[in-house]
C-alpha cells in the first residue's frame, strides 16, 4: 500500500483522510503558451513521496525534468523545449539535433543513432530513391505521441500513476516504426519506470537501433562528482582523460566519450549511478546521487559522454543497441537488426534518486565491486 508522509494506507483510509487524492499525487497535462515551447504538451507527475517528474509528449514523450524534494535533476540545453515546428532536422549537414537537445532524456533512434552517415535505400524498393542521409541521433527525438491514456491505477491497495502513448517514425518510400511507451512510478515512489516496445509496422525490412541520452547537470554533476558502476574494462575512448572523476565547468572545451563494459546481475539487469557525496541539502543532509537501472539483454553497450563547456555543463549516461563502431559495423555484427513486418524489440529502463549520506552509502556498496 502507497506510504505517503510517513503513513502507510489503504485505499479505503486515504479516502477518509482525503476526498481528491490529486492534493497528494497524480498526473496532469498542460501546454506552454510562450515562448518557443508554445503549444508543447506535458505531463507532469507527483507521486507524493517527494519524487516529481515531467514528461513532454510532443518530444517522443521523453522525460524532461526530475525533481526531488524541490531540488532538479537532469539538465535544460539553451534552446529550452522549444515546439517540433522550431526544429530544424536537416539543418547543419546533419547537427539539426543539436540545436534542440534538452531534457533528462533524449531518446536516439530508431533506425540510426550516434554521426550523421548515408546509407543505402534498396530495402525500401524505390527508384528515385537508392540513399538515406541519417542525422544526428537519428529523427525520433523530436516526434510527437499520441497520448492513449494516463492517470491512477489502483490494484486492490496498490496505486501507480502512468501514462501510454505512441510514437511514430514513418515515410512513404521509407521506414514505419512505432515505439509503444509507458512511464509509471508507485505512489509514494522513488523510481520511474519505463517500457518501450518498438515494432515494424511497415512491410519492407527496417533497420533498428536505440540509444538513450540521459543528461545529468548541476547539482547532481560537480568538481568531484563520481560514477558508481561495476566497469570491468573501458573499450573505446573518444579523446583521453579520467571519466570516473568529474571536473568543473571550464571553457573551451571538448567533448569526451567513453564506452564502459559493465557487469549485469543474474537478471541481465545493469545499475549505474552519478554521485555528488558533496552535495548539501538543508531538508535531507549531504549526498545526492542519480540512479539508472537498464536490462542488458537488449541495451549491450552503455557510454558515458562528458562536456563540461561553461554554460552547457552536462554529462549523459546512455545504454544502448550497438557497441562503438559505425554504421557499416552494426549491419554486418547483426548488432543493428533489419526487423522484419511486424518484429519487435523491447526495452526496460528505471531511474531513482538517492538523497542523504546514508542512502548514498548504501547505493554505493551496492554498485562498486568490494
Amino acid at each position: 500500500m502507497p506510504k505517503l508522509f510517513g503513513k502507510s494506507l489503504t485505499r479505503a483510509e486515504l479516502n477518509t483522510y482525503c476526498s481528491d487524492p490529486s492534493l497528494l499525487f497524480g498526473v496532469d497535462q498542460f501546454t506552454f503558451q510562450d515562448g518557443p515551447e508554445r503549444g508543447v504538451r506535458m505531463l507532469r507527475f507527483r507521486t507524493g513521496g517527494g519524487l516529481e517528474f515531467d514528461v513532454i509528449l510532443d518530444r517522443a514523450m521523453d522525460i524532461a525534468s526530475m525533481r526531488h524534494g524541490g531540488v532538479p535533476v537532469g539538465w535544460h540545453g539553451p534552446a529550452g523545449f522549444r515546439h517540433g515546428a522550431y526544429h530544424e532536422p536537416e539543418g547543419e549537414d546533419g547537427l539539426g539535433w543539436a540545436r534542440s537537445a534538452s531534457g533528462l532524456v533524449s531518446t536516439c533512434g530508431l533506425d540510426h543513432i550516434h554521426a550523421p552517415v548515408e546509407d543505402t535505400a534498396d530495402h525500401y524498393h524505390y527508384d528515385l530513391k537508392d540513399r538515406v542521409a541519417h542525422k544526428l541521433h537519428g529523427r525520433i527525438s523530436f516526434a510527437p505521441a499520441r497520448l492513449r491514456s494516463y492517470g491512477v491505477e489502483w490494484s486492490g491497495d496498490e496505486a501507480v500513476i502512468f501514462a501510454e502513448a505512441e510514437i511514430r517514425q514513418a515515410a512513404l518510400f521509407g521506414e514505419q516504426l512505432s515505439l509503444i511507451r509507458r512511464i509509471e512510478a508507485d505512489v509514494g515512489g522513488q523510481t520511474i519506470r519505463q517500457t518501450d516496445t518498438v515494432t515494424n509496422i511497415g512491410f519492407d525490412p527496417t533497420p533498428h537501433a536505440i540509444l538513450y541520452h540521459v543528461n545529468l547537470g548541476y547539482p547532481v554533476l560537480d568538481e568531484g562528482t563520481e560514477l558508481w558502476a561495476d566497469i570491468r574494462s573501458t573499450p573505446w575512448t573518444l579523446r583521453d582523460g579520467d571519466p570516473i572523476i568529474h571536473g568543473k565547468p571550464s571553457a573551451p572545451y571538448e567533448q569526451r566519450v567513453y564506452e564502459h563494459d559493465v557487469a549485469a546481475g543474474a537478471d541481465g539487469m545493469v545499475s549505474v549511478a552519478l554521485a555528488n557525496q558533496s552535495f548539501v541539502s538543508p531538508q535531507h543532509g549531504s549526498g545526492l546521487a542519480f540512479e539508472l537501472s537498464y536490462d542488458s539483454n537488449t541495451l549491450p553497450a552503455f557510454f558515458q559522454w562528458q562536456y563540461f563547456q561553461s554554460g552547457n555543463y552536462v554529462t549523459a549516461i546512455e545504454p544502448c543497441s550497438t557497441h562503438a563502431g559505425s554504421r557499416a559495423d552494426w549491419l554486418a555484427k547483426g548488432e543493428m537488426p533489419m526487423l522484419a513486418h511486424g518484429e519487435s524489440r523491447t526495452y526496460q529502463l528505471a531511474m531513482t534518486c538517492h538523497v542523504g549520506e546514508g542512502a548514498l552509502n548504501d547505493l554505493k556498496a551496492r554498485l562498486m565491486p568490494a
